[in-house]
């Protein structure tokens, strides 16, 4: 009995003392500490990235719910991840049982002895980029696809995982620079973020079952966004992510340059009803729950070199009520019904992930 009980508890997820409602996984033999890095979550799957061990752990519900670490996802063979050995697992998408896997490799040119396996080469740096689709039902290895965005004069192609299958869409990028910077998908709306090449920016919302109609542009005067965006069902937010920047009343500070608002946008699809409100951060919806989450960013109080998660319900005037705010994490987003953190154990010298339920 003792031994079983050794078993289950290193393969099962352990729940958080403090909070019942919370499942936190935390890395096994073979992970590192880019564990959690990167995670995308459903009713049937939970996929953790850890791109430094070059792989994807995927947890699935048991006869009892409790979510079980079952398959390891790796790169394909001959692939430039698998030869180099990591950099796979990073920025995923989960649409019902397809898994869509990032990989970023880098090596210094001086050591690459295989130049073919790179893209992109300087004297200093070689580096690959490469996105691949998985089933996750199936035991065949993922295979390799095109890049989420392929940029040319005048236009953008967007490949974008929907149903299960990615669906190209083109869209000019109406003379903007960083047109297509961020994106968010939910069913056929598609939200373009356009962040600013000066102290304005913006966000353009497509219906891609309709792309002759007009699309919607989300901005407001002299206000930094469209760097970080987020849809759901009902609502559209559209943002900014700024990363070691100084912020002061709201304002941040780019070297000698005058002071840029950062602000957030946010829309209720339903009946218009649009909110802005201060404060930056990369952004997640799900249902009506936004989560805003803020690199650490010196603003004279040293509290602010830490992350600041902020998690709101938005109401139907698309305002947005505060029910979390924390500073124990290092990266969260909200999914499909669940909160996700990815948080540090200093004493285990680990990170942990956790999910909760929240509406």
């Amino acid at each position: 009995v003792l031994i079983i009980l050794i078993l289950l508890g290193v393969f099962l997820p352990k729940v958080s003392m403090s909070n019942p409602n919370q499942t936190c996984f935390t890395p096994e033999p073979g992970d590192t500490n880019s564990f959690g890095f990167y995670v995308v979550i459903n009713d049937k799957y939970l996929a953790i990235g850890d791109p430094s061990a070059n792989h994807v752990i995927i947890y699935t519900r048991d006869n009892s719910s409790q979510w079980i670490r079952t398959k390891e996802v790796l790169p394909p063979k001959n692939s430039t991840p698998s030869e180099i050995g990591y950099g796979f697992g990073r920025s995923l998408q989960l649409d019902k049982n397809i898994l869509v896997i990032n990989a970023l490799t880098q090596q210094d040119t001086k050591d690459v002895t295989n130049p073919k396996l790179f893209q992109y080469r300087t004297m200093l740096m070689s580096t690959f980029f490469g996105r691949y689709l998985v089933n996750l039902d199936s035991e065949i290895e993922p295979k390799e696809i095109k890049p989420l965005i392929e940029k040319e004069q005048g236009f953008v192609r967007f490949n974008l995982l929907s149903e299960g299958k990615i669906r190209q869409i083109t869209l000019s990028d109406n003379g903007e620079k960083n047109f297509g910077s961020s994106v968010a998908l939910h069913q056929n709306l598609l939200l373009v973020g356009s962040p600013p090449t000066n102290q304005e920016g913006k966000a353009w919302l497509f219906d891609i079952n309709n792309l002759d109609d007009k699309p919607l542009e989300l901005k407001a005067s002299n206000i930094l966004m469209g760097g970080s965006v987020a849809i759901s069902e009902k609502f559209v937010v559209v943002g900014s992510k700024v990363s070691g920047a100084i912020i002061q009343n709201n304002r941040l500070l780019i070297q000698n340059d005058l002071p840029i608002i950062t602000k957030t946008l946010i829309k209720n699809l339903k009946n218009n009803s649009t909110t802005i409100v201060d404060g930056v951060g990369t952004l997640s919806l799900s249902g009506n729950i936004l989560a805003r989450i803020r690199p650490g960013a010196y603003d004279g109080d040293l509290d602010d070199l830490l992350p600041l998660l902020e998690v709101f319900r938005l109401d139907d005037n698309a305002v947005p009520h505060l029910i979390q705010k924390r500073r124990d994490v290092n990266r969260a987003w909200v999914q499909n019904g669940y909160l996700i953190t990815t948080q540090s154990d200093y004493d285990a010298k680990i990170f942990k992930v956790c999910i909760e339920p929240i509406s």
